[in-house]
């Protein structure tokens, strides 16, 4: 995968609760949805209903870092010294899903994918 997940952050705070991701080769962020799921007896990630964060189109380069908040927000990014940048986007939950130990994040590329309205 070219978008790796780091790290958590403030889990279980509300306002700052966050997971960071490494972009380690350009690509686009809008290929990929965050999962958060129950983590099973062996921890590895169960199946069954899921909640998502299907990241918008955008464009990033090696070197990049994604920061996605748990918290309702607006988009930004912020430039840093070494001339990568740091993107922010958040999903708009209410509440935390990371500090109770019961959930897990599962990053998914998509590369290929179909839909359909009723």
């Amino acid at each position: 995968m070219k978008i790796a997940l780091k790290s958590f952050a403030d889990v279980g705070i509300e306002a700052k609760e966050r997971i960071v991701m490494r972009v380690d080769s350009d690509h686009d962020i809008g290929k990929y949805v965050l999962l958060c799921t129950a983590k099973g007896s062996e921890g590895k990630p169960t199946w069954g209903k899921k909640e998502a964060y299907w990241f918008p189109d955008k464009p990033l380069k090696a070197g990049d870092q994604v920061v996605l908040y748990s918290k309702a927000g607006t988009r930004s990014e912020k430039k840093l010294d070494d001339g990568s940048t740091v993107h922010f986007f958040y999903w708009g939950l209410s509440g935390t899903r990371w500090g109770d130990g019961k959930n897990m994040a599962v990053l998914v590329q998509g590369e290929d994918w179909h839909s359909k309205a009723p």
